[in-house]
């Protein structure tokens, strides 16, 4: 699948160079802030249709249960969002999709420029209400076996193409070691003294 992805030239935007950028130099950002906002920044200049972009994963550093970094088309990059234990139970958590990827391994997509049922997380109801038009979750599994996970959001008229999830998916596989090396020590150093 990476390889299709790759040699997809039927315009759009160029994933090649972003992964190029993410195995050559992203890798060694040694902050998960600093690599999600950069990588945001690249996808963007890039032409991807993207309004947002996170970054999460599940933490093994008590008290940390998760850790994410959001970044948001024209905001400043929302930093180090971190739950502490009992994730399980917050409203933020439970029905999102994080939850049915960190439950399921799977990703998850709603369209957002349809109507989004009554039942989904309030969260899809804000960024539908916010112009966003489809919503994208992808897994991307640790070698410790934790869950991270990739979401990207557009707010692009008919939202993403068949070629963008592909490209998406692509970069999540990419990314999956690079962001765990990065977390490592991040979330300790956040984490403090047990």
């Amino acid at each position: 699948m990476i390889a299709a992805v790759l040699a997809d030239a039927t315009g759009g935007w160029a994933l090649a160079p972003i992964l190029a950028w993410l195995l050559h130099d992203g890798r060694f950002l040694a902050d998960p802030n600093d690599l999600t906002r950069a990588l945001a920044l690249r996808l963007a200049a890039a032409g991807a249709p993207l309004v947002r972009l996170r970054l999460s994963l599940r933490a093994e550093a008590p008290p940390l249960a998760g850790w994410a970094a959001v970044w948001s088309r024209g905001q400043p990059l929302d930093r180090d969002r971190v739950a502490r234990t009992g994730l399980e139970r917050h409203a933020a958590y439970v029905g999102s999709p994080l939850e049915h990827i960190d439950r399921t391994g799977t990703p998850f997509r709603l369209r957002l420029d349809r109507p989004v049922p009554a039942a989904a997380h309030p969260l899809l109801h804000r960024l539908a209400a916010q112009g966003a038009t489809d919503y994208l979750a992808l897994p991307m599994p640790f070698a410790d076996g934790r869950m991270a996970s990739l979401v990207a959001v557009t707010d692009r008229l008919g939202g993403f193409r068949l070629e963008d999830v592909g490209k998406f998916e692509a970069l999540a596989s990419a990314l999956s070691p690079v962001l765990e090396a990065a977390a490592a020590r991040h979330l300790a150093r956040i984490a403090g003294p047990a």
